[in-house]
C-alpha cells in the first residue's frame, strides 16, 4: 500500500480546524501509542489507538522534508495477541522508543488528515493520500490541493518520524 504524506509543525490548530470545518469530515479524537522497534531498514511500530484497536506497521519512505511516498504493511490484532506480540518484538529487535500522542483525525476525500499533540514535541498537521495503482497524477492533485486549501506551504516542513525527533532532542 502506498501513501502520499507531508508533515509540518503547526503552534496551535484553530486555522486548520476553520479551514476544514465545511471541507473535510471529522472523524473523531484518538489516543494513539506507537511502540517504535530496532528494524534493519525501514520503520516498524505497534500502534495502540483508544486501546481497542491494535496494529503492527511496517513502512518505508525517504527522509525529506517535502511530500513523499510512503510503502507501508498494517496487520491488525486483538488485545491478547497485541501484548504477546509487543513483548516477543521487544525481545528480539528491541523497543527504540514509545510515542504517546492525541489525533484529530479529518478525511478530504482520499486524504487523511492529521492533527497531532506529540507529548513532549508539540504540534503537528500529517497529510496521507492513499495511493491507488496507476493513478498517481490524481491523487498527487489532491494533495496539492490540500496543502494549498489549508495554506500549508509557508510552515515549517518535517522529514523525519515523531520517533526521530523525539530521539534527537
Amino acid at each position: 500500500m502506498k501513501n502520499l504524506e507531508l508533515k509540518v509543525k503547526l503552534d496551535n490548530f484553530d486555522s486548520i480546524i476553520k479551514k476544514l470545518e465545511n471541507k473535510a469530515n471529522f472523524e473523531g479524537n484518538l489516543k494513539q501509542r506507537d511502540i517504535y522497534f530496532n528494524s534493519k531498514s525501514g520503520r516498524l511500530k505497534f500502534r495502540e489507538i483508544n486501546n481497542t484497536a491494535f496494529q503492527l506497521i511496517y513502512y518505508s519512505r525517504p527522509d525529506v522534508s517535502e511530500s513523499k511516498v510512503s510503502h507501508y504493511e498494517v496487520v491488525e490484532f486483538d488485545k491478547k495477541t497485541a501484548n504477546r506480540l509487543i513483548h516477543i518484538l521487544d525481545l528480539s529487535l528491541g523497543t527504540k522508543i514509545v510515542v504517546a500522542k492525541k489525533r484529530q483525525l479529518w478525511i478530504y476525500k482520499n486524504t487523511r488528515i492529521h492533527l497531532d499533540s506529540v507529548n513532549d514535541l508539540g504540534n503537528f498537521l500529517e497529510l496521507k493520500t492513499v495511493i491507488l495503482e496507476n493513478k498517481k497524477y490524481y491523487f498527487q492533485n489532491e494533495h496539492d490541493n490540500v496543502i494549498e486549501l489549508l495554506d500549508l506551504k509557508k510552515l515549517k516542513k518535517i522529514k523525519g518520524s515523531y520517533s526521530d525527533l523525539l530521539k534527537d532532542r
